[in-house]
């Protein structure tokens, strides 16, 4: 009597421990999912380090698309000299400020980072940084590229710019006679444009 009663104790005990361990684990599953969510986020969001000080200026660069705008699109890299002088300039200069925000659906593009962006161009499409980078041809950074309302190319500059130049650039190429044209009468209309303006 004593054997099976000891028994059934221990028999008892062994599934309440099971009972407690279930419980125990299934909250580790769920905090560790709660954590590779965070994570995931934080990683998605690992370029935007990059650029904080403008970052409020530029959308969410997971999603590109023009919401009736044209597109500006700049491409920088880690390390890269002129990629930081261009944000100092776009963070001093208050008129080019409004100009992304109000005037173009603007992202900002670090290559040094691996991520997919969703390309609202003729269909939505994801693609990686690599493959983006590749599409407009980015060898050197920084390099700006702005896209109509159709994502056809209106200008691909690679190099530095200076805020007067891309606000007058992105100034020019909003006005929707110069939205028609190829990117080879664009880039004689501007030669001439910056020269008439002193840019």
């Amino acid at each position: 009597m004593f054997k099976t009663i000891l028994l059934l104790s221990l028999t008892c005990a062994f599934f309440i421990a099971c009972s407690k361990e279930e419980k125990l684990d299934s909250n580790l599953i769920s905090s560790g999912t709660q954590f590779s969510k965070e994570n995931s986020q934080k990683a998605k969001d690992l370029d935007k380090k990059s650029y904080e000080e403008i970052a409020h200026l530029f959308k969410d660069n997971t999603n590109i698309k023009s919401d009736e705008k044209n597109i500006l699109i700049i491409f920088s890299a880690n390390h890269c000299i002129y990629c930081d002088k261009l944000k100092e300039e776009i963070e001093n200069d208050k008129k080019l400020q409004k100009m992304i925000q109000d005037q173009y659906s603007s992202y900002y593009i670090n290559i040094s980072y691996k991520k997919i962006h969703t390309f609202y161009k003729n269909h939505k499409s994801d693609l990686s940084t690599a493959e983006l980078s590749s599409i407009y041809n980015i060898v050197a950074t920084p390099t700006v590229v702005i896209l109509n309302q159709n994502y056809q190319t209106l200008l691909n500059y690679p190099g530095f710019i200076s805020a007067k130049r891309l606000y007058a650039t992105m100034d020019f190429l909003n006005k929707s006679e110069n939205q028609k044209l190829d990117e080879a009468s664009i880039a004689q209309k501007l030669i001439h444009y910056y020269k008439d303006h002193n840019i």
